[in-house]
């Protein structure tokens, strides 16, 4: 089997941590969505499909700053390109019912990203982020038609 397959997925994912040089001051970052497209190729044994995927993926991201003392500091929203690389399965329950579980691999690389103060009299901060994501789904498919 070899094929091309392209999926866009709304998230909420979130994640922060605290400063490694900063006293009281945390980053954020939350994904709003998460892009690809991939080529595949894979192998059929009677009813189950295993397959390898690569190819282009695109995230949009919001990012902030925030402080112990006067809350959210900065802000900073954009859309990230990257690849993935990943495999899955995928089984046919019955002629028109297939079930899958697939891993994906999810680099961006490192980006300076501008943030914007959010208060009077702060300046303009920069942060070099690197963002990899790891995912994995599951789910079914309905096929119609013949």
């Amino acid at each position: 089997m070899v094929g091309i397959a392209g999926d866009y997925g709304w998230t909420d994912a979130k994640g922060s941590h605290a400063s490694a040089f900063e006293f009281g001051v945390f980053y954020h970052s939350d994904i709003e969505s998460l892009a690809s497209v991939t080529g595949r190729v894979g192998y059929a044994w009677d009813r189950l499909l295993g397959y390898v995927k690569v190819g282009g993926a695109w995230e949009s991201v919001d990012y902030s700053a925030s402080t112990i003392l006067i809350g959210t500091a900065y802000r900073a929203s954009e859309t990230r390109s990257g690849w993935t690389v990943g495999g899955g399965g995928e089984y046919a329950i019955t002629s028109f019912l297939t079930g899958f579980v697939e891993y994906g691999y999810y680099d961006f690389g490192t980006d300076r990203v501008r943030l914007t103060p959010q208060r009077t009299g702060l300046s303009t901060g920069f942060l070099d982020i690197e963002e990899t994501s790891q995912v994995v789904r599951a789910g079914f498919n309905l096929r119609f038609g013949g």
